[in-house]
């Protein structure tokens, strides 16, 4: 679905298990934001939001886009991740991981989803 967002445009998809009910299903949301204004050098600005936020082991990891910040929290006594990706000017990609129980998995299998939908330039 897209909408308008800010000061750009954003394109939001949302993914949920079909084998789990309630508080033990797992679900993916994906958001893309492609901003009017630049958005290189945001990292810092979005950690300290997500501090801010009540996230928890907020930190910048390496290893996809041109920077990247993960965060956790719980939510409803479930587990979530969220992983916001940096990639040129204009874009940045937030994947929320909800009922993944393992943190490095969920940072894994996020940084390897937005390595495919990033654009490759």
């Amino acid at each position: 679905m897209d909408r308008p967002s800010g000061d750009g445009e954003a394109s939001v998809c949302e993914f949920r298990s079909s084998q789990s009910k309630g508080l033990k299903a797992k679900s993916l949301s994906v958001t893309v934001h492609y901003s009017n204004s630049d958005v290189r050098g945001s990292a810092p600005e979005i950690t300290s939001n997500l501090n801010a936020a009540g996230f928890t082991n907020v930190r910048q990891v390496s290893g996809v886009g041109d920077s990247a910040v993960w965060a956790t929290r719980t939510m409803m006594g479930k587990p979530m991740g969220e992983l916001t990706v940096l990639k040129g000017k204009s874009v940045m990609l937030t994947i929320i991981s909800n009922g993944v129980p393992d943190e490095a998995s969920a940072l894994e299998r996020s940084k390897a989803l937005a390595a495919k939908l990033l654009p490759k330039t």
